[in-house]
């Protein structure tokens, strides 16, 4: 699949083909195919309450219905997205720019733009170190613009359990527009839950250290 536009990821339907004929993967597929819809409703809903405003970066938090509540970030970046890309894609430059991301490892290619991959965090001053399995899938969208997102998946063999916490991600997607060949919007939407015992009103706190990650990425970008 080369999609030229938003619509055209929303509209595509995965396949056996896609899933290299393994029916697991297609029902992750499908899965992530739903979290990409989630990630475009969010761009496209109000009522978002700015929480951080800071540097040139915007965190916004909204209800999910769930516990955990959603997050959205938002920034201009003035380099172009090719030097912004990596730092959501690259292993090395992943954990550059979030100090309590100890991994990010691609396990297995499912095709061109989609693979599983595995997050690890380590132990912060709160919370135990936590890992997140995941599917994600990468689009460079025939319109300049790019986007990525990852959503939690169960299965033992791809994923075997450990001795970490692992937790959920229901959303973790970026989307990248050029504004012209040196600058570039960065938009941002998120639903983790660490899982454990970790209550969720103290991980609605920490919610706006998120905003930290945004910001190191624009520093880093701009400095290139």
């Amino acid at each position: 699949m080369e999609p030229n536009y938003v619509s055209d990821i929303l509209a595509y339907e995965p396949t056996l083909e896609d899933a290299n004929g393994d029916d697991a993967t297609l029902e992750f597929l499908k899965q992530l195919k739903t979290s990409h819809e989630l990630f475009f409703t969010l761009k496209n809903s109000d009522d978002w309450t700015l929480s951080k405003d800071a540097q040139e970066v915007q965190l916004y938090t909204k209800p999910s219905g769930d516990p955990i509540d959603f997050i959205k970030r938002t920034m201009e970046v003035n380099a172009s997205k090719e030097k912004v890309i990596p730092y959501f894609v690259d292993s090395e430059k992943f954990k550059e720019v979030d100090e309590n991301c100890s991994g990010y490892e691609v396990i297995d290619e499912i095709n061109d733009n989609s693979a599983f991959v595995k997050i690890e965090y380590k132990d912060s001053f709160l919370i135990s170190g936590r890992e997140y399995a995941t599917i994600r899938q990468i689009f460079h969208l025939g319109d300049g613009s790019f986007f990525i997102n990852h959503c939690s998946i169960e299965n033992e063999s791809i994923f075997p359990s450990n001795d970490k916490v692992r937790g959920y991600c229901k959303i973790v997607g970026t989307h990248i527009e050029p504004i012209s060949d040196s600058k570039c919007k960065v938009s941002g939407y998120v639903l983790v839950d660490p899982k454990g015992s970790i209550p969720s009103t103290l991980v609605n706190m920490l919610i706006v250290l998120q905003h930290d990650i945004f910001v190191n990425i624009k520093t880093k970008a701009e400095s290139e």
